[in-house]
């Protein structure tokens, strides 16, 4: 498996600490990528690369900001066909963390290297059509309980998949203007 790791210095020690941990106990291939505001080194194109250079996960160390950038690097480089063994981390390092905080992603970082060691993922998110996500969920649900994976037909989400951060609410639902973002077994699939 190759691992790239986007990062927004500057660096927390104890992400340093982490990432060296991660790294000896680690099997695969790994990338560190720091990223700058503008340039080439943004977030956007460091992620485009990762795709392109056949990372199966990338992990965004920062907070809702990066991650936007970031999943709008990877929907441009595969087009919006992100690859069926495709994992996105999050090792919220950022002030607001607000889309982490929803899917129960914790800010301690040592726990969060522990959701990123695991070989499958901890939930998993589906936006877009409603045959695509049905197809999605039936392959889901042979390893999460139907509480971990979050769903939202496309049209329903102004954002698409709730990182507006407008739609969160206390209990990990989403709740957009434009409609709802549902835990799975709230669809009625």
């Amino acid at each position: 498996m190759k691992v790239a790791f986007i990062v927004k210095p500057p660096l927390k020690e104890e992400y340093q600490r982490e990432f060296l941990a991660f790294e000896r106990e680690f099997k695969g291939e790994i990338k560190e990528e720091f990223t700058e505001k503008e340039g080439p080194n943004n977030a956007k194109n460091l992620a485009k690369k990762a795709v392109e250079e056949s990372f199966e996960r990338v992990v965004v160390v920062g907070g809702d900001g990066l991650l936007n950038e970031t999943i709008n690097g990877i929907a441009e480089a595969t087009g919006g066909k992100i690859p069926q063994d495709f994992t996105l981390g999050i090792i919220p390092t950022g002030s607001g963390n607000n889309f982490a905080k929803a899917l129960g992603i914790p800010k301690d970082i040592k726990k969060a290297f522990e959701i990123i060691k695991k070989e499958r993922p901890e939930f998993c998110i589906n936006c877009g059509p409603e045959a695509m996500i049905r197809e999605a969920i039936k392959k889901e649900s042979k390893y999460l309980s139907q509480e971990k994976i979050y769903s939202s037909i496309e049209f329903l989400t102004r954002c698409g998949i709730g990182l507006c951060g407008s739609c969160a609410t206390s209990k990990g639902y989403r709740s957009c203007i434009d409609g709802t973002f549902l835990k799975n077994n709230q669809l009625g699939f």
